[in-house]
């Protein structure tokens, strides 16, 4: 504390607060005044050493931050690639266990067309005019069972027991109008080989019954007939009712028509095996298919390359997934294979992931196989070669979404939506595991006028959408927790580490550094200091004496 007052000291030096210059001993005056006063801190008594200590102390701070920052990258990755190897599906692992009991709940979401012109259309006077009836949304229960590993544990073979529950939505109980399936089976397997010179015998006295039974209805002889479009309910036409037509055959070829109930799905259904590799020795090819319902091959298709069974369920993909490539998925419904490319990224829960669509390549009559019948406008999937009784069924995107104008424009009443319409897959990049996806598929049926039958020899040629279904699955919440707790979990700690330890070096180092600063500083205020002058030797002079200005005092020593 520097004294102030009515006099000042020459010389000025700290003097205690509250002291007095009587109270100060000669002797501690003198040291004061040559700078041998008492420096409390071991840095005022050996600042020397409190450098050396201090430039140490940061040095080593400064090392570790550094080797820290340099094996971050690659401890990471190292981490990375431990995880990535959990992604084999060998016996008693997690990857497994999740396969073939998937937690993750699953639904399936229909849509159908009510046609709300049908005598108008079977005359050929109006285009049709639909309403989308929706959504019927059905708990879709999907369990693996006897499931065998190879020898080497490269291979699992599974079968897969699939169910339906009414969750939510309309009541299915729900009159829709639509095409007559059953009718228009029949008439596309005479126009395919009535003409065929080659057709088996057996076939063909299949084909001679139904071209009688076509010139039944035809002469109006046939019992109860209902005409080119029926009215059933929704859980009729997902599940099954009795057709008139297909009993009538049923009675007089069981042989060729087993069954008279028709559906456009079954309630609950069991797979022949399924094939896929592990990813053990190679996780390049972890989940891909390598038996398909008992099929290596999808026949009907016109080339070898379209009936190839290629990439997996759409569930999980080879761990290291990279925006630039494009994933492969093959797709039941479709009976084909089909890629997926980069759209964005997409966060699901705090886990980011890629999110990979269909792109319009893939409806594109121009860049497809030809081995898959391409033979109309862009925007729908040729099912005719690969479907039962080669019905003329399409596939595409809801609303025709992506498809040619002319679709959209030939039938009144449909909206395509992407945000409601368009199928996705969301991919965490370092596992390769889909944690939400949403395929979404339309079935069209092709009419077209046929002289052989009253009802539809007027139609006007049009692709008429049948429905649409979406099948989506995501990670919960909980589950999402769970996934980031065992995938990501050394992850978090060693990034959590290395940021601590790092950001406690560096504090270190800065308060080194600032300490080091205050240290010159001190030592630069300490030289530049003066001793006081000595006006008398003689101790007994006064201690004070007054200045000549009468405005200061001097302390003599």
């Amino acid at each position: 504390i520097i004294y102030h007052g009515p006099w000042s000291i020459d010389n000025p030096f700290l003097i205690p607060l509250g002291s007095t210059v009587e109270s100060l001993g000669m002797s501690e005056l003198r040291n004061m005044a040559d700078g041998r006063g008492e420096q409390r801190g071991c840095c005022r008594r050996n600042p020397v050493c409190c450098g050396t200590t201090l430039i140490l102390v940061a040095g080593f701070s400064f090392v570790v931050a550094v080797a820290l920052g340099a094996t971050y990258h690659p401890l990471r990755n190292k981490v990375d690639e431990i995880i990535k190897s959990k992604v084999a599906m060998t016996p008693d692992s997690a990857a497994a266990d999740n396969f073939l009991s998937s937690k993750a709940p699953l639904y399936s979401t229909y849509h159908f067309f009510d046609v709300k012109n049908p005598k108008a259309v079977e005359a050929g006077t109006e285009q049709p005019i639909v309403e989308d009836v929706g959504p019927f949304k059905y708990h879709e229960n999907r369990t693996k069972f006897d499931a065998v590993w190879n020898d080497d544990e490269t291979e699992i073979e599974y079968k897969l027991n699939t169910t339906y529950t009414y969750a939510s939505g309309l009541d299915p109980k729900r009159n829709i109008t639509s095409i007559n399936l059953p009718l228009i089976g029949v008439l596309t397997t005479i126009e395919t080989f009535e003409n065929d010179p080659d057709l088996d015998k057996h076939l063909r006295e299949l084909l001679d019954v139904l071209v009688d039974v076509i010139d039944m209805i035809k002469k109006g002889l046939f019992p109860n007939w209902e005409g080119l479009f029926v009215t059933h309910t929704v859980e009729e036409w997902l599940f099954g009712y009795e057709d008139s037509l297909l009993k009538f055959l049923n009675s007089l070829v069981p042989q060729f028509i087993p069954s008279y109930v028709f559906a456009l799905s079954n309630r609950s259904a069991i797979e022949f095996p399924n094939r896929v590799y592990t990813g053990k020795g190679d996780l390049s090819l972890v989940a891909q298919y390598i038996e398909w319902n008992n099929l290596t091959h999808i026949d009907g298709w016109g080339t070898k390359t379209a009936g190839m069974i290629n990439g997996s369920g759409g569930y999980q993909f080879p761990p290291g997934v990279t925006r630039d490539e494009n994933i492969t998925a093959f797709i039941s419904q479709l009976y084909r294979s089909g890629y997926f490319s980069y759209e964005k990224d997409a966060s699901i829960y705090g886990i980011e992931t890629y999110q990979f669509g269909l792109p319009m390549a893939e409806l594109s009559n121009k860049s497809q196989d030809p081995g898959f019948y391409f033979d109309g406008p862009s925007g729908v999937l040729n099912l005719t070669a690969v479907y039962p009784q080669h019905v003329p069924i399409f596939a595409s995107k809801p609303h025709f979404l992506d498809g040619d104008p002319g679709y959209v424009a030939n039938v009144t009443g449909l909206h395509p939506n992407r945000s409601l319409h368009d199928s996705f897959l969301n991919v965490e990049p370092l596992t390769g595991a889909a944690l939400r996806a949403a395929k979404r598929i339309q079935i069209n049926l092709r009419m077209h006028p046929n002289s052989k039958l009253p009802d539809i020899e007027n139609v006007k040629e049009v692709m008429l959408p049948v429905f649409w279904a979406s099948e989506e699955g995501s990670l919960t919440l909980s589950l999402a927790n769970e996934f980031k707790e065992e995938v990501y979990g050394v992850e978090y700690a060693i990034e959590g580490g290395a940021f601590a330890v790092i950001g406690l070096a560096g504090l270190t180092l800065v308060v080194c550094l600032m300490c080091l600063v205050g240290l010159v500083i001190q030592q630069q205020r300490g030289r530049g200091i003066r001793p006081l002058q000595r006006h008398h030797n003689d101790e007994r002079a006064p201690l004070l004496t007054p200045a000549s200005s009468g405005e200061e005092i001097n302390i003599n020593l």
